[in-house]
């Protein structure tokens, strides 16, 4: 990183092969792999290929368990500081051509995540699949399209509430829209459902329903 002494990438060892009779085809496929402890701790493997002719390029990124409290300023820098722990596992694809929409597609698996902004602590497994489309420009915004799965979810610290627990559920995020297709949980001793959607996500207005036994 020119603007800071902070390192993007160390690794002891890293694995890189070429698969030359693709040249014939005007093609050039490659696969690397590599133990990194820069700018977070996992083993990486990435492979792909690229067209000479067409300069497509399409490349896959699978990681192994990424601790969160193992990775380096690098990552820290972009990620919400009230993100403190958890473990991630990345599986992610690479689309890119000249003058067209680059495409990331995969999925983004979050085990024993622990989000703390006080008075709320929470913890959950998250995964995220989808599709974000980057279209050419410095200027264009990108286009998102993710679902979302929540499992073995808790919060604390919910004023009136205090926990609630058992959180399980289903939603998909857009640029500007998070739907919430479905979130279970327990609190006050009932069980409650809540569904609904939230937009827009900078100024949001919100249209919930939330449905729950009560006893009289």
């Amino acid at each position: 990183d020119r603007a800071s002494p902070a390192v993007w990438f160390e690794s002891p060892k890293v694995f890189f092969a070429i698969r030359w009779w693709t040249l014939a085809l005007q093609q050039v496929a490659f696969r690397a792999s590599a133990p990194v402890g820069v700018p977070c701790r996992s083993f990486v493997t990435l492979s792909g290929g690229y067209h000479l002719r067409t300069q497509r390029l399409s490349c896959a990124l699978k990681t192994t368990e990424v601790p969160l409290t193992a990775c380096g300023p690098v990552i820290k820098r972009y990620a919400p500081p009230q993100l403190q722990d958890g473990v991630l596992r990345l599986d992610l694809r690479l689309m890119r051509a000249p003058r067209a929409a680059s495409l990331i597609t995969g999925r983004i698996e979050g085990t024993q995540l622990w989000w703390n902004q006080p008075p709320l602590q929470a913890r959950a497994d998250l995964l995220i699949e989808g599709t974000v489309s980057i279209p050419p420009g410095a200027e264009a915004q990108p286009t998102v399209d993710l679902v979302l799965s929540l499992r073995h979810g808790a919060v604390s610290g919910v004023p009136s509430l205090g926990e609630l627990t058992d959180l399980e559920g289903s939603g998909r995020i857009t640029n500007n829209r998070l739907e919430v297709t479905h979130l279970t949980g327990a609190a006050l001793q009932s069980r409650w459902r809540l569904e609904g959607t939230l937009e827009p996500l900078t100024h949001p207005s919100m249209e919930l329903l939330v449905s729950a036994p009560v006893q009289l």
